[in-house]
Parts: structure tokens; sequence; C-alpha cells
């Protein structure tokens, strides 16, 4: 977690969503006072099902649920079969996979009440190689792994400990959370007690300064490693250490070395990592490197922020940074770990805000990336997080209820997608339009979106079976891709080995002639010879068709153009 100590950059973020757009216009008014009550058959709304059901009854005697609004995270109007109003009880049937923001009016009362409700499909089954984590923060580690997380995140502190009369260390038991299910990162955070700080100043301000007795320092670190049963088989060394430390940089190094070592010794087994830094500084890591940080570590945890920017610019960007630097310092098999990043949708935080649909979309855009980056392991932030600061609080994925924003239901279905995934790769479209293969022991799996100001493509309906980014199956014709990706199952895991090939382009009313010509999207149509007919009424734009040479794939864009 990034610390409070980030005063400069909040003022910065308060100041950017001042002079960019209200949030609050467009995040769901929650009014939770007690005119009615919604149940439901699952904790928070939050269905592992193909479908479920809300329960809206009015908490006053003789009132009736007057009107019944549910919209989908565009803010659309979902189309449901909704009873006759008003009624004293109503059974509001959700009839799919999604999310659904329920909004109800009770006679005799001024307003209305909502609620949200996510209904995500039997959970992913537990993969031991799976990637994808939510840190739970405060929330319920129950409801993470519902999602289909496979890891965990805690921080522990030193500051705590205590001396007895004679000056000895007294041990302290120190909690572990329920993270059964789930591959658990410790770390550390939060200073040294002040009987070991060299600096009193930061036992109020809960920054990092060197130990003023390092063998007393020594002693600590090893009783807290025995303290914790069982201790977690990860751990990074201290949590974004360059934004705590008090000092110059080398004896920070010396501390964390310090720790990492001493980590080891007591538990052999557990994976040391590190250094944390809260964003992808590369000239920082050089620095460690030549200050022999690398050699005390077996894999590299970084928290990738960047200012709360769109994932295809500089979050990626910086990621692949990383990875080259790893090859070039002699650590290409190091393991990596990006153990904390994330959106929120509100002002007041270390980053600007987003919208709750584009949490979602970011958020999938995100893990989408990363995976094709073979990162090893990914715990997005957060599930929930309790804070006086909205800002800070609303990078959680649901609300303070524990309903669910967008963003988790997208969560639940990038897992469900792409956990099984035993390879992948990003595709070269010539464009901004992202797209990601993956490699399935039987099958294969494309995702596709469009980044602002990316071209907005049609892919092919019939090239698998499509779902949007919240798991709804998509029948009929697919809509231009925009900044929600969304996934296609594909029958031929061979299809993992596609390449896109340069534009093709054509006017509407052509015929032409393709080889190999496999898929087209509506409107364009395969006639019974092969040949690829575009009805005069197309509208202009961007076409993907597939062609397959025996075990070969081929994308094709086609840029279609009105007659003139």
């Amino acid at each position: 977690m990034i610390n409070v100590q980030r005063c400069f950059r909040i003022l910065v973020a308060m100041l950017a969503a001042l002079l960019s757009f209200d949030v609050a216009a467009v995040q769901p008014q929650r009014d939770r006072s007690s005119a009615i009550a919604f149940k439901s058959s699952e904790k928070d709304n939050i269905f592992t099902a193909e479908r479920s059901s809300v329960e809206i009854t009015p908490a006053i005697a003789g009132a009736k649920v007057l009107a019944l609004t549910v919209k989908d995270e565009y803010g659309k109007t979902v189309n449901l079969a909704l009873p006759a109003l008003p009624a004293p009880n109503v059974i509001l049937n959700l009839p799919q996979r999604g999310y659904y923001a329920i909004d109800a009016q009770v006679t005799g009362q001024a307003g209305s009440w909502s609620t949200t409700a996510a209904v995500i499909g039997q959970a992913a089954s537990a993969d031991p190689h799976s990637p994808f984590g939510i840190w739970t923060v405060h929330g319920d580690p129950k409801q993470a792994l519902k999602a289909g997380s496979t890891w965990a995140r805690q921080i522990w502190n030193l500051r705590d400990y205590r001396l007895d009369k004679d000056g000895r260390i007294i041990s302290q038991r120190r909690k572990r959370g329920d993270y059964q299910g789930m591959k658990l990162i410790g770390t550390l955070a939060y200073g040294l007690p002040d009987w070991l700080t060299s600096d009193p100043s930061t036992t109020r301000t809960k920054k990092l300064a060197a130990p003023k007795d390092w063998d007393k320092f020594k002693e600590l670190v090893a009783m807290f490693a025995n303290d914790i049963e069982p201790f977690a088989p990860y751990f990074e060394i201290y949590n974004e250490p360059e934004y705590a430390w008090q000092g110059n940089e080398a004896d920070l190094v010396k501390m964390l070395i310090t720790i990492a070592d001493i980590i080891r010794t007591a538990r052999p087994s557990t994976k040391i990592i590190g250094p944390t830094f809260a964003n992808l500084d590369v000239d920082r890591l050089r620095r460690y490197q030549r200050l022999g940080f690398f050699d005390h570590i077996d894999g590299l945890s970084i928290h990738p922020y960047v200012e709360g920017t769109a994932p295809e610019g500089k979050f990626i960007q910086k990621i692949r940074e990383i990875k080259a630097f790893l090859v070039e310092t002699g650590h290409a098999e190091m393991p990596i770990y990006m153990s904390e990043w994330g959106w929120t949708t509100a002002a007041g935080g270390w980053q600007p805000p987003v919208s709750e649909l584009v949490q979602a979309q970011y958020l999938t855009r995100s893990l989408a990336l990363m995976r094709a980056e073979k990162i090893d392991a990914l715990l997005y932030f957060c599930l929930r997080f309790n804070s006086q600061q909205a800002g800070v609080r609303e990078f959680s994925v649901v609300h303070a209820d524990g309903t669910p924003k967008p963003a988790y239901a997208a969560f639940a279905n990038v897992v469900r997608w792409l956990s099984p995934a035993i390879d992948s790769r990003r595709l070269d479209t010539g464009s901004t339009t992202e797209m990601v293969v993956y490699r399935t022991p039987d099958h294969s799996v494309l995702t596709a979106w469009a980044p602002a100001g990316a071209p907005t493509p049609k892919l092919p309906e019939s090239l698998g079976n499509w779902e949007d980014m919240m798991g709804r199956p998509l029948s009929g014709a697919l809509p231009q891709l925009s900044g929600s990706p969304i996934f296609a199952r594909i029958a031929d895991p061979g299809f993992f080995d596609v390449h896109v090939e340069s534009a093709l382009s054509a006017r509407a009313g052509d015929t032409l002639k393709i080889d190999g010509l496999t898929a087209a999207p509506t409107p364009l149509k395969i006639t019974a010879d092969g040949q690829l007919k575009i009805p005069a009424n197309t509208i202009s734009g961007i076409y993907f068709i597939a062609c397959q040479f025996q075990s070969n794939w081929i994308l094709k864009p086609l840029s279609v153009k009105n007659k003139p």
C-alpha cells in the first residue's frame, strides 16, 4: 500500500481531478437507510452461479415497492422482466452473468435506495500456476477467493515490539490472515520501535530510519521471523522503502539486505523478493544492482503505479523496461511479482480518479497485458480498503458495504478466462488496437479492445464463442471494439500462433477473392464459392477477417470505405 507520506502526489492528484471531471457525477448514489431491504442467497450480492435473484422488501409497514430500475456498468437500463408494481415484495431475477446496479423506490417515501450485484458464474478452479490475485487489505478473503484470486498479501510491522526491564526484546505471536487457498506474500512497513530507531521523529511519522543498534535490529528481525507460524512462503523485504526512508540510499540497501539475509536464515524455504518500489523506477533498480542488492533476493517485486494513466501507455512500457533490465543484468530468469497497483474512483488519493467503468476496463486491460508479459504474480489493489480518504478507499473493487463495483465482476471474469493459459503473446495489429492471444491445453483465447483514440474495428463472430468484459455471452453481430475488452474461446489451440497481416482496402459493394477465407464480421458475407462480399450499405471502418491455411491462422484488417 502506498503510504500517507505521499502528500505532494496527493495534492497533484486532487488538482488534476478538479481540472478534469467530477467523478461523483458518474458514481451511483448509495443511500443505505432502512426504508428498504435487499436480500440475496449469497453474501454481498456476489453470485457464483449463471443466474440468481435479489429480493426487495420495504422495511416500513404497509409500504410497497413503487418502481425499479436496473442498469449495467455503462449506466444503460437492462431489459429485465419486472413484476407488476407497486408490490409489497419483489423477487428480481438476474438472468445471466454480469453487473447489475439496482435502484428502488418505495410508496410514501421520497428518494430511492440502491444496491449492486454481480453474477460471476462458477468460481474458476484453483490453478496453482495462476498469477492472479487481489489484495484484500480490509476485505473478506473468501470474497477474493470467490473471484478466483490465488495470491494474497499481508503487511506486518516491527514497531509494536517492546523491551522488558532487562532490555530484552519481548516475543509477540503475530497474526497471519486466513488466506486458505491462496499463496501469501508477506512484507514489513511502518518503521522501527522507538527504542531502536536512530530518528525519534519516525515513531510519529511511521517512516523508516537506520537502527541505532544493528545487532539489536538483527535480533528483532530474527524474532519477528519466528513469531509468525506458519510464515509466508513469499516475503517482500519492505513495502515501498524509498518513500519511507530517512537517510542515504546506500544505508537503505544495507538495511534491506540485512532483513533479507536474516529472514532467509530463519525461514530457508521462503522466497525473498523485493525491492517493492512504489513505481517502475529502472534507474533506481540499476543503483540497487550496483550496490549488490540483487545477490540477496529470489525474485523482483515492484508496484507498477503510473499516476492513473491507461495501461497501454507508460504502464506496460515501463514493465517491459523492467524485463529488459533483468535480461541486461543477467537475471533474465528471475521471477517478477507485481504485488500492488490499481485505479481509484474518487479524488483525494495519490492518483487522479477514473469512473467505475474505466476502473473495470483498466483492471481487465492491465491484467490481460501483463499476462502476456509472463509475470509470475499479479495482485490488484484492492478488494476493500477502509479509509477516511475517499481517494484511497475507492481503489476498492467493492463498496464499503461489500457489494460489488463493476471492477469486481471484471476481475472474476478475466481470471476465469485467462487462468488456464499456458502461454500468451500480444499481437502486433499495426495500430493501437490491442489484441492478446492465449494458449490453453485444448483451445485458444483471444481478447481484444480499442483504447481511447484507437481504431474501433469489428471482429468475426464465427471465430469463436464471445463474451464481454462482465462475462455476458455475446450473440449476433459483435459490436465495434471499445475500451471494454471482449473475449473469444477458439476451439483450435493452433490459433495461438496467428499473425496479423498488413491491411487490405476495399469499397462497399466490392467482392474479393481471398485465399483461405474462414470467418468475417457482420455485415460482410462469405459466398458459397469462398469469396468475400461487402454489402453496398456497409459502414466505413476496419473489419478483421480470419483466414486458415491448414494449421496456420492469419488475421487480415480490411479497410472498407463507402462508394464515392
